[in-house]
C-alpha cells in the first residue's frame, strides 16, 4: 500500500493487444494523507473549504473536510495508464460516478477490469471501482480506452 504521490519510481505496464483478454483485472490499495489532499489543490487550484475547512465542513453533510473526487478520479486513472491496459493506453471516454466521502487516513482499495476489446477498433472497455472499509463503495469507473498501435 502506497500513498498517493510517495510510490516509488514505476514503470507502465506493458501489453501487446494480443495478451490482452476480457476479465485481465488490476488494483492498487491507496492511504489518503492530508498531503495528497495539499497536492491535488495545487495542481487543481481548487481550495474550496469543503477539502479544508474543519469549521465549515462541520456544517455540511459530511461534518468533515473531505478529499477531492479528483484524488479517487485519479487512481483509478493510475491503473488504466500504469497497469490495464498500462503503456500506450489513450483514454477516448471516462465517467466517474461518486457515492460516498473520502476522508483523511481512509484506505481505498480500487480495481479495474477489461470488460469487452474490439481488436479491429483497438478499443478497450473496462469498468472499475473503488471502496473504503472493505465495505463502502465510494466511486465506480466506466472508461473506454485505445491502445496505441506501438504496444503491437
Amino acid at each position: 500500500m502506497y500513498s498517493l504521490f510517495a510510490r516509488p519510481r514505476e514503470f507502465a505496464a506493458s501489453y501487446s493487444l494480443e495478451e490482452l483478454s476480457e476479465g485481465m483485472s488490476a488494483a492498487d490499495t491507496v492511504l489518503i494523507l492530508s498531503k495528497t489532499i495539499h497536492r491535488i489543490a495545487l495542481a487543481s487550484r481548487d481550495y474550496n473549504p469543503i477539502h479544508f475547512d474543519s469549521k465549515y465542513a462541520e456544517n455540511t453533510i459530511f461534518k468533515e473536510p473531505i478529499a477531492h473526487g479528483l484524488i479517487i478520479d485519479g487512481i483509478l486513472s493510475y491503473l488504466l495508464g500504469m497497469k490495464l491496459p498500462g503503456k500506450g493506453t489513450i483514454l477516448l471516454k471516462k465517467e466517474v460516478s461518486f457515492y460516498n466521502p473520502v476522508l483523511i487516513w481512509d484506505t481505498l482499495e480500487s480495481k479495474i477490469e477489461i470488460k469487452k476489446i474490439d481488436r479491429e477498433k483497438r478499443n478497450i472497455e473496462l469498468r472499475g471501482s473503488s471502496w473504503k472499509d472493505k465495505n463502502t463503495q465510494v466511486a465506480e469507473l466506466y472508461a473506454k480506452v485505445m491502445l496505441d498501435k506501438s504496444q503491437g
